[in-house]
């Protein structure tokens, strides 16, 4: 769905105002719009349809007769108007998550990927550039790290059961209660899933998903540690598609990683992008 134009987003402002946390019926709210000065500026059509858009955005319901802002934007109708136009927008930007608001690999936003009537929107609410900027970027991080998230969790399941079906089909089902994955308590281990490998021995898999076949990650400074520490562990990449379901792209030791890991000589460092050539994968799992 498009955003509305800027003079829609102030027309649904002028809505929230008038309603606040009122509870009215449609007639209550055609008599309250027709004794409000609207200055040439609003026309009663451009407030019902504000409140068709409020409606779709969730921002408002239909309690029986009435309709009723929700607790988060009735607060708008005390705010001033530029603050609370803005934070219509980035309200809606959240409830629509817009394929645009995504960051690229410089964990940037594409700018040239926004539609020119979003655009358009998005610039006559937030003109200054700067402000603009930050606030688009602000959100867009945090759908980023929404998105990673999920996709991260997706990985992980997919990860678990590939293991179990592996054991399963090298008849070793008996093996199967003990892939567990320890994520689910703690993610301070340097490893999500404990799974039983097929020469009698434990490996500790630590699972990175990506939403594309790249095979560059963020590895945090304690799973490289356990990495280069513990001979058990082992990196599985997967990819994350468009459908839902998950692809294991391959494998790789603690080992692989050492010669790819920064350095402490401008200060230690946390987080650091790994980026491992196709040839340092094996497919499938090592187990």
């Amino acid at each position: 769905m498009p955003l509305p134009t800027t003079h829609s987003v102030n027309a649904a402002l002028l809505v929230c105002q008038i309603l606040g946390s009122r509870r009215l019926t449609q007639p209550e709210r055609r008599t309250a719009y027709g004794t409000i000065p609207l200055g040439g500026i609003y026309r009663h059509q451009d407030l019902e349809d504000a409140e068709r858009w409020l409606l779709e955005a969730g921002f408002a319901a239909h309690v029986g007769a009435y309709l009723v802002l929700q607790e988060s934007v009735a607060h708008l109708a005390t705010a001033d108007p530029a603050t609370a136009s803005r934070l219509l927008l980035l309200g809606l930007l959240d409830s629509q998550r817009p394929s645009w608001m995504r960051l690229t690999q410089d964990s940037e936003l594409a700018w040239e990927m926004v539609p020119i009537s979003d655009m358009r929107s998005i610039e006559g609410v937030f003109p200054d550039p700067a402000t603009r900027e930050a606030a688009l970027l602000h959100l867009a991080r945090k759908f980023d790290d929404e998105l990673n998230r999920e996709i991260g969790a997706m990985g992980e399941q997919a990860v678990l059961q590939a293991c179990e079906q592996t054991l399963v089909a090298s008849g070793r089902a008996d093996l199967v209660a003990d892939v567990v994955q320890v994520s689910a308590v703690s993610d301070e281990l340097g490893y999500d899933i404990v799974s039983p490998n097929l020469a009698g021995g434990l490996v500790r898999i630590e699972v990175k998903t990506s939403a594309s076949r790249r095979t560059g990650f963020f590895l945090s400074r304690n799973e490289a540690d356990t990495a280069l520490q513990d001979q058990g562990w082992a990196l599985v990449l997967c990819c994350a598609k468009i459908d839902g379901s998950v692809e294991i792209a391959g494998w790789c030791g603690g080992d692989v990683l050492g010669p790819m890991l920064p350095t402490d000589a401008g200060g230690r460092w946390v987080t650091a992008r790994v980026s491992l050539p196709d040839s340092a994968i094996n497919p499938g799992l090592p187990l």
